[in-house]
């Protein structure tokens, strides 16, 4: 097929087809035809939305706060006339603007569109003009620049409203619309709240207001869908005639709607504008805030117009669209609108203005919002008077149409199209029909007829298919998805349909053609293919026949399909069918299984049934088997029980229960089985017999006795309780005949006779001559029990010796050394006994045993023999003897007498001595001892100390002492001193001294030194003395000598810095200090040295000499030198600053006075400038200038002429400034309350210098109460003038009743004059 239409031609024929199309389908859009995708119809919203918040916020900004505000800074004008005739010249620019740049815009064929080329350009220029509005003083040069600016606004405003008939389908213009009144009523309050915050810097608020203007042009061409070029549109051939008499309004008698919808459009901007534009003022005058409180009251009435805006344009679009209609929305805003601007006027406050704010701005946002979807909705219809059309001439090509039936019915021509299969496009003929009117010259009406292929769509995305289950044809599948037209994307409406769809696919997915059947006849039937997924039909609800009850045989069972059959359908799954499958969990135990057997479906079948099957239990008499069981110390004896069925089968033990009966004891026992319930069997009960064997004997501990070998008659041993041998509990033994079988070892210790008692199992023996102590004899006896085989008993009899008397012994003794043995008598609380008697006896230390040394310490053998040797024998045992060491003897050791200091080493004391250890000594207590003698060199008292080392039997003594004393030498000292000559320092001089004693050096530590006159030059003495417990006693004295040191300056005196001349004595430095004497001073090089600081008066340098003159103890300084400056003083002569307002004449200089044209700084004493003091205007170069008073500006004033009176002094010049302001203008706030007036009242502006007049009058029956100026009360006076103004003033004045003028009691009546009492 071919591409899309490209020649201007066919182009034309699609835009007329559009807006056709568009007429009968109120979704289609007029430029294309077609439906509004969701992205586009968005961006068409957006769009309008974001245009009418911008440029409305701009406006706001300006229109609301700051353009009232700029009114009163232009001088010479009222600003309340120029808000009026600004408004005035703005509305008339704005009706000349709109219908001007509509109606160019409907003209223009731009490849850009007919639109948005003056949406750009109004963008440009109402930015631009709304800031210059802001920038100039000028009256009539602010009135150009903003209409102007209106030019600008309405040059986007036309355009953008034609775009809602032009590009936007009739069934969302509403909403459009209201997005569109959304913006401009949010962008209202928005401009209104950002205008607030430039109240008082206007010239920022302008630039951002032609921001926002210039910006809502530019950022809606951007957001809206791209215009289509209108290049292809026939030009308009009209003349300049033709396109002013479009300007003229239609005739009343055929645009009934258009003058309603433009009456009551004018009715509300009027009403909104009254508010609007002189809101500011009525915050201010009417209510009475100052400037920054209606900054903040205007912040909040925006903010609440801004919600109202928003709640009342977003829901009225939507719902004049829903309902179909647009006055009802538009009279329910009018009423809300009139209720809000009366708030005000009813509440004279803030709230009135808050209510205002609500309730009208609800009304105007759903105003706005629908009232351009009624505008787009008016036809300008002409006036053609009577119609008649002629018959169409009719020039197309054979086979495109059916022209024998082409009629013109109603105006309409009725003109049949065929169906053509050959693949041509272009134009392939036309209609032709004369249109006849009686208000016009005839009409040639021609229709071109092109010929175009049909389009066939594609899918937009994924065509997709709802799922089915195996066995329903396609047509229960419902086919989704999206065609859309190749060449444009744009999606293209129509139906989809199956192929064939009695088609029954097997399940799973299966491939499947459709059709697609578009709505519009441009476009040819699509055809595809979609995967459509056939789910398995459910096999639940299948009548299933089984073989399912079984008798328990042991072996595993599985019921047995025998036939499936669904809906009447017999399904196949065993010998190979693919429709079903079973599951079976085998098994062979009795039971009814409900879940052990399922169906499922195979292939186009699913889901799954479960059936109950059973097996029942087998009824039969056992063959029991039991094997023999063993004594098992009492607990029961429970033999392994097998079952055997009819079969030969074992029987689970699960199958039965087992019981026993006599059981316990040796013999024979019963076992009785019974079925369970539940179980694979029916066996009833049945029992048979067993044997319970006896246990193995159990093993007997031996009875053990002693018997002495002498003892030959006939003894009798009697066994204990055979429990205590190790005999059961549960053996049972018999009390008569247990005990048989007996017999002893070795059988020649024993005489014959002897015997056992069967029934107690005593022994009855006698001793053989041949049985000897330590021999063991043996006996064995059987007993017999009921439950164990027979145990043995054997007795163990034990022949023994003479008896062991049992010795007391103490475990310790301690002894001390005596130098003999040790008696045994020393081991107290001994004894020897048996069978708890004493024996007799006598005791001694064993033979060979050391016991007299304390060296022989340790464990000792006491041997105990008895007296009756014939019974007992001798007995040894063991004591720890412990020989303890004693005190020594020894002979103390002397002092020596008579010692004194001889500078060596001399013994303390004589020697003492001992025979029982070693005698040591030690000149500490705590310290090492030994046997050398101590010594003393030092004058002193010496303790020493001594102690016996005791040897191997005796202990060391306790350390003791003895004094003994040298004493100190007595001698005549020789004194010298030491170190060479002496200067003085001013601290005590102490110089090193030797001692001797003869030739001999006395250590310094040996003596104390004190010192004469040692601090001042001059003969110093030293004296030396010994110390006390040194080793002299010694005394003596020399003298020395003490030179005079170096006098020196220790701080320098400083030049005093930054001395100006100040007519009187200054001094030049700052003092000094000095070491060892006085410092002195000199100013020049001849003089005497004084202590005062030398002192000057004349601007020059100078120098001053210092040095020290020395004390008693120094010697005088040299000399040093400074130098010192005075500055001149700075005189300042510097020409006053002056100010004066445009057009004022420049003040004269040409006598200048002192503190009025210039000022000089101060002089000291009689001094002062001399010449003539000289004052000019001045350029920058230095030129003399007359000043121009006519602009704005600063010129110099410089001064000239003065010079110094002698050397103290510099000139220094400063200049003065003219400055020339523009003059301003001050406002007086007159206001006067009830029961009178003032005139003028308001604010009156006053030039600078200016005076202004106000007159009080009372109402009749009324008199002035106080008038306050500035809110200083003046008292009742009838008028006021403020005089020489040059600042903003109030005059406040206040009324009472007149009962009387409290001094003359007469008032005259206002009106008429006459007098009367009041």
């Amino acid at each position: 097929m071919s591409e899309a239409i490209a020649s201007k031609a066919e182009r034309l024929a699609a835009y007329n087809a559009n807006i056709a199309a568009a007429e009968k389908d109120p979704s289609l859009s007029p430029e294309t035809g077609k439906p509004l995708s969701k992205m586009n119809a968005a961006r068409f919203g957006a769009g309008f939305l974001v245009f009418g918040v911008l440029w409305m916020s701009g406006l706001g900004i300006v229109s609301a706060v700051l353009l009232p505000m700029h009114y009163k800074t232009i001088p010479g004008v009222n600003a309340d006339a120029l808000v009026g005739i600004v408004n005035a010249f703005t509305a008339v620019a704005s009706l000349v603007a709109n219908l001007m740049f509509g109606n160019f815009s409907d003209r223009s064929r731009s490849r850009f569109g007919r639109r948005t080329p003056w949406i750009l350009f109004g963008a440009v220029l109402g930015g631009v003009t709304l800031f210059l509005t802001g920038t100039t003083h000028n009256a009539v040069l602010l009135t150009i620049f903003y209409c102007a600016c209106m030019f600008g606004l309405n040059c986007m405003i036309a355009p953008m409203v034609a775009i809602l008939s032009d590009r936007v389908p009739s069934k969302i213009r509403g909403t459009m619309s209201a997005f569109y009144g959304a913006g401009s009523t949010i962008g209202a309050p928005i401009g209104t709240m950002l205008g607030a915050l430039f109240i008082e810097n206007l010239i920022p608020g302008f630039a951002v207001a032609g921001v926002l203007m210039f910006l809502g042009g530019v950022v809606a061409v951007i957001i809206i869908p791209k215009e289509q070029s209108a290049d292809f549109l026939p030009k308009d051939e009209g003349s300049a005639k033709d396109i002013l008499s479009s300007f003229r309004p239609p005739k009343f008698s055929t645009a009934h709607d258009f003058y309603k919808a433009f009456a009551g459009r004018f009715c509300m901007l009027m009403a909104y504008q009254m508010i609007n534009v002189y809101q500011l003022y009525i915050i201010q005058n009417y209510i009475g805030q100052s400037v920054k409180e209606s900054a903040v009251t205007v912040s909040v009435v925006s903010m609440i117009m801004m919600v109202m805006s928003l709640v009342g344009s977003f829901i009225s679009g939507p719902v004049s669209d829903l309902i179909g209609r647009r006055k009802v929305p538009v009279v329910v805003a009018s009423v809300l609108f009139a209720v809000g601007i009366a708030m005000p006027w009813i509440f004279k406050s803030t709230m009135g203005m808050y209510l205002f704010a609500g309730i009208a701005g609800l009304g105007y946002a759903v105003y706005s919002a629908v009232d351009q979807a009624l505008l787009s909705a008016l036809e300008s219809p002409k006036s053609y008077g009577d119609i008649a059309y002629g018959a169409p001439t009719i020039t197309v090509d054979a086979g495109y149409c059916d022209a024998a039936t082409a009629k013109i019915e109603n105006g309409k021509l009725i003109l049949p199209i065929l169906a053509n299969p050959v693949n041509t496009e272009g134009n392939v003929g036309s209609v032709t029909v004369i249109v006849t009117t009686s208000n016009y010259e005839d009409i040639t009406l021609t229709v071109n007829i092109f010929a175009k292929n049909k389009i066939t769509p594609v899918p937009d995305g994924e065509v997709t298919a709802s799922e089915i289950t195996y066995g329903q044809p396609l047509n229960a599948s419902t086919i989704t998805g999206k065609m859309k037209d190749p060449t444009t994307g744009e999606e293209v409406p129509g139906t989809f349909a199956w192929k064939d769809c009695t088609i029954k696919p097997n399940a799973g997915s299966y491939d499947a053609e459709w059709t697609f059947t578009p709505d519009a006849p441009e476009y040819a039937t699509a055809t595809g293919k979609v995967r459509v997924t056939v789910d398995p039909k459910s096999i639940v609800g299948a009548v299933v026949t089984l073989e399912d009850t079984f008798v328990y045989d042991g072996t595993e069972k599985c019921p047995q399909i025998i036939s499936v059959v669904l809906d009447g359908v017999t399904l196949t799954g065993i010998g190979g069918g693919t429709d079903y499958g079973f599951s079976c969990s085998r098994t062979s135990q009795v039971g009814t299984y409900y879940d052990g057997f399922s169906l499922s479906g195979l292939g186009n079948y699913t889901g799954e049934m479960k059936f109950t099957w059973s097996i029942t239990p087998r009824e039969v008499t056992p063959t029991i088997t039991v094997a023999d069981g063993t004594y098992n110390g009492g607990n029961p004896v429970q033999p392994t029980v097998t079952l055997t069925d009819d079969l030969g089968n074992t029987i689970d033990p699960k199958e039965y229960d087992v019981s026993y009966s006599d059981n316990t004891n040796a013999g024979t026992g019963t076992v009785t089985v019974t079925d369970k319930e539940g179980g694979n069997y029916v066996l009833g009960t049945a029992s048979t017999t067993f044997t319970i064997n006896k246990a193995a004997a159990p093993a007997l501990t031996a009875h053990r006795v002693t018997q002495k070998y002498s003892l030959k008659t006939e003894q009798t041993i009697t066994l204990p309780d055979l429990k205590s041998l190790g005999m059961p509990d549960d053996a049972q033994v018999s009390d008569a005949n247990a005990f048989h079988s007996g017999s002893y070892s070795p059988a020649d210790r024993i005489q014959d006779g002897w015997g056992i008692d069967v029934n107690t199992g005593a022994i009855t023996y006698a001793l053989a001559d041949g049985a000897a102590a330590g021999d063991v004899i043996t006996f064995t006896l059987l007993v017999r029990s009921k439950n164990y085989e027979d145990a043995a008993v054997t007795v163990n009899l034990t022949l023994t010796e003479r008896d062991a008397p049992i010795l007391t012994l103490p475990d310790i003794i301690t002894v001390d050394y005596t130098g003999a043995e040790i008696s045994v008598s020393a081991v107290t609380g001994k004894s020897a006994a048996f069978d708890g008697k004493d024996v007799p006896g006598t005791w001694s230390w064993k033979a060979g045993q050391a016991i007299t040394n304390a060296t022989d310490t340790g464990s000792k053998t006491i041997v105990f023999t008895p007296a009756d040797l014939v019974n007992y024998h001798p007995v040894e045992g063991e004591v720890y003897v412990i020989i303890s060491r004693v005190a020594p003897d020894y002979t103390a050791p002397a002092a020596i007498d008579g010692l004194t200091y001889s500078g060596s080493a001399q013994a303390l004391v004589r020697a003492g001595s001992t025979a029982h250890g070693k005698l040591l000594y030690s000149l500490s207590k705590d310290g090492a001892y030994s046997e050398i003698i101590p010594t003393g060199t030092d004058a002193g008292e010496y303790t020493v100390w001594y102690k016996v080392a005791g040897d191997s039997n005796h202990k060391d003594s306790q350390p003791e002492s003895v004094t003994a004393t040298i004493a100190p030498k007595t001698v005549t000292a020789t004194v010298t001193v030491s170190g060479g000559s002496l200067t003085y320092t001013g601290d005590p001089l102490k110089p090193n001294v030797i001692v001797k004693d003869g030739d001999t050096v006395i250590s310094p530590d040996e003596y104390d030194v004190s010192y004469k006159d040692n601090v001042n030059a001059g003969t110093a003495t030293v004296t030396v003395r010994n110390k006390a417990g040194g080793n002299y006693t010694v005394s003596g004295s020399a003298t020395f000598e003490i030179g005079k040191a170096a006098s020196e300056v220790r701080t320098a005196p400083g030049a005093n810095a930054g001395l100006v001349y100040n007519g009187g004595e200054q001094t030049l430095i700052t003092a000094g200090t000095a070491l060892g004497g006085k410092l002195k001073y000199r100013l020049g090089e001849t003089g005497e040295f004084t202590e005062a600081l030398p002192k000057a008066t004349d601007a020059g340098s100078y120098t001053v000499y210092c040095m020290v003159e020395g004390d008693g103890n120094h010697r005088d300084s040299e000399v040093q030198s400074l130098t010192v400056t005075i500055d001149k003083a700075k005189v300042t002569v510097k020409a006053l600053d002056k100010r004066i307002y445009t057009d004022d004449k420049a003040p004269d200089l040409s006598k200048p006075v002192l503190d009025k044209d210039y000022t000089v700084s101060a002089m000291f004493g009689e001094d002062a400038l001399t010449g003539d003091i000289k004052l000019a205007y001045v350029d920058a170069n230095g030129t003399e200038i007359t000043p121009d008073t006519a602009k704005v500006g600063k010129v110099i004033i410089r001064a000239s002429g003065l010079t110094a009176p002698n050397g103290n002094y510099t000139v220094v010049f400063v200049d003065g400034t003219l400055t020339i302001d523009e003059r301003p203008v001050y406002t007086i706030k007159a206001t006067a309350g009830i029961h009178g007036s003032i005139t003028p009242s308001g604010d009156v502006d006053v030039l600078h210098g200016g005076s202004q007049t106000f007159t009080i009058a009372a109402n009749r029956g009324y008199a002035i109460s106080n008038v306050k100026i500035d809110g200083v009360s003046i008292g009742a006076v009838k008028s006021y003038t403020f005089e020489n103004v040059t600042g903003n003033h109030t005059i406040e004045v206040t009324f009472m009743k007149a009962n009387g003028n409290p001094q003359t009691g007469v008032m005259v009546d206002e009106v008429t004059g006459e007098y009367y009492v009041g």
